[in-house]
């Protein structure tokens, strides 16, 4: 009885531990549209605007950071937005479209990710989407 009960406090607390990459992905995905969720060394946000709409908020925001675009692929359905920052960082930014209302934008910053330079290309993105 008494090997039950630790099994069943240290069975979920193992399990969150060895998932804790994917709880991220798990609560954003659970919360919707507008959450951010960092996933893979990219920091991804669904917007509830057209793809149209925020590929051009994320080439904005490009030129609002001063960053140097080495190349840009766009389409109807993806953009894709190669820069460097200031200390020669990658960065890349895809838009993708979801539906007719909705776009999700993922951002990459550095060769493994970088969390804190990716939110502040978010909150770039997110000022010119304005939501």
């Amino acid at each position: 009885m008494r090997i039950r009960a630790l099994g069943a406090v240290l069975g979920p607390a193992v399990c969150a531990i060895a998932c804790a990459g994917c709880l991220w992905f798990v609560a954003g995905a659970a919360a919707g549209a507008g959450t951010v969720v960092w996933v893979k060394g990219s920091l991804a946000r669904t917007y509830e605007a057209p793809y149209e709409r925020v590929s051009r908020a994320v080439r904005g925001a490009v030129r609002d950071l001063e960053y140097t675009v080495t190349s840009v692929r766009h389409d109807a359905s993806v953009t894709v937005i190669h820069a460097k920052r200031a200390d020669n960082a990658p960065v890349k930014i895809q838009v993708s479209r979801v539906d007719a209302s909705r776009a999700r934008v993922s951002v990459r910053v550095g060769r493994v990710g970088k969390r804190e330079p990716a939110m502040v290309v978010m909150d770039a993105i997110t000022r010119r989407v304005g939501r």
